[in-house]
């Protein structure tokens, strides 16, 4: 009788272990769903969706990214010389000042008058915008030695020491080797020349004088 008598205490025990364990479990899951939606809602203003170099497990990657795109407002990448490149979400009408503060800030190697200068920290926050900070090494330009071509101001020169068989003077003209007053004056009598090779045709001179005189001449 004993026996049937401690029955019920013993099961009454077991119950009470039971729902308390239940219990914790229900709580445990609760909090959790409460910390994870708490966590995409908080997106909102300059969660990071990304992070570079973030090693993860692929799946869980994947579903915790498509969640959270689904509660962003603007995706905006941050990158450059900042401490904490990546993605980040923020809420319509952020500016670019909050992206780069969301990123950690600007980092020491940064071109920091660069960013001053150029780069507008009120500016909205677009879609899919990219916000890049400049290195300092960036603005780094090599200093390239000047060679000048002086093809052209040979070509030049040589042309202007040439002597003109359509403008030249007689006296210009019998400065020439092989060519005499009498040859000058044939040349000028029968101007203009349409190329050299009608000294031949035009002024009687030889083919081979005229091989002589060809590189000092010009039209």
């Amino acid at each position: 009788m004993a026996y049937h008598l401690d029955m019920p205490a013993k099961f009454q025990n077991v119950l009470n272990y039971s729902l308390v364990f239940i219990t914790g479990l229900l709580i445990g899951y609760i909090a959790g769903n409460y910390f994870s939606i708490e966590k995409i809602v908080n997106t909102k203003s300059g969660e990071k969706i990304l992070d570079f170099g973030q090693i993860a497990d692929k799946e869980t990657s994947k579903t915790t990214e498509t969640e959270v795109l689904k509660n962003c407002d603007l995706q905006v990448e941050v990158a450059g010389a900042i401490n904490t490149p990546g993605v980040f979400c923020f809420t319509e009408g952020s500016i670019v000042n909050k992206a780069i503060e969301e990123a950690g800030g600007l980092n020491r190697l940064a071109a920091k008058r660069y960013v001053s200068q150029r780069i507008n920290m009120a500016e909205k926050l677009s879609p899919n915008q990219k916000v890049y900070i400049p290195f300092e090494d960036d603005l780094k330009c090599e200093q390239i030695k000047f060679i000048p071509d002086t093809s052209l101001d040979t070509a030049i020169e040589n042309n202007n020491e040439c002597i003109s068989i359509n403008d030249a003077s007689m006296d210009e003209l019998e400065g020439l080797s092989g060519i005499g007053e009498v040859t000058a004056r044939k040349i000028v009598s029968v101007r203009p020349y349409g190329s050299l090779e009608q000294l031949v045709e035009k002024a009687g001179i030889t083919e081979k004088l005229f091989e002589q005189i060809k590189s000092q001449l010009c039209l």
